[in-house]
């Protein structure tokens, strides 16, 4: 946990618990000082929100991990998991970059500590450089995608029916449903939307041989 310097006031040093002083005779006097520096640990929380999921990860620095997984068991606080890297050095760069996952969004990266630490949700990822002795924590916030479910149901007949969204984000500009003997009148259609926020709007074109009674 800690590394070994050693200087003394005759030029000698050493990065180890041992130092050769060469050849001292009577009279001489060496001082030397050992110092000792307390490794800093980097810690990576993953919190989930809307669901549960395993999220893969790849690091790099002394003492991370080249790839690790963190899993969550629950949405929120209570199902967080974590990983802490006691890291092997007091100076240089250590990242570690979350992977992609399907229908996750990453919502933010937030760190106990803003000196010498870079963070990029676009990126995914953190990066910490010369870190000292200080012990770091970053949250990786996943939120689960919203998803629009659109289902359409026929009375007397079967047809095809157009829909009109608006607001981009994965709701589709025009989509088709059709109700047939196969499906028994019903047809349905889910969009994974890739943000959280905005507004979307979804119109039923008009149909000549049918007319909404219920929505």
């Amino acid at each position: 946990d800690y590394t070994t310097g050693i200087s003394c006031d005759d030029g000698s040093s050493s990065q180890t618990t041992t130092l050769d002083l060469g050849v001292l005779t009577w009279g001489d006097r060496v001082d030397c000082t050992i110092t000792n520096t307390r490794l800093p640990n980097l810690t990576i929380r993953k919190l989930s929100l809307g669901g549960a999921a395993a999220f893969s990860y790849t690091g790099s620095g002394s003492g991370v991990d080249a790839s690790f997984l963190l899993t969550t068991t629950t949405s929120g606080d209570a199902g967080i998991d974590s990983r802490t890297f006691h890291l092997g050095r007091t100076d240089g760069t250590f990242s570690v970059t979350e992977g992609a996952l399907a229908g996750w969004i990453v919502g933010s990266i937030s760190c106990d500590s803003a000196t010498g630490v870079s963070t990029s949700t676009g990126d995914r990822s953190v990066t910490v450089r010369d870190p000292g002795s200080r012990d770091i924590t970053c949250t990786f916030t996943n939120i689960k995608e919203p998803t629009i479910t659109v289902a359409k149901r026929t009375r007397g007949g079967y047809g095809t029916f157009t829909l009109n969204g608006s607001g981009g984000h994965g709701l589709g500009a025009t989509t088709t449903l059709t109700t047939n003997a196969g499906n028994s009148g019903y047809a349905s259609t889910t969009y994974v939307l890739d943000q959280t926020g905005g507004s979307y709007s979804l119109t039923e074109g008009t149909s000549a041989d049918f007319f909404l009674d219920d929505l």
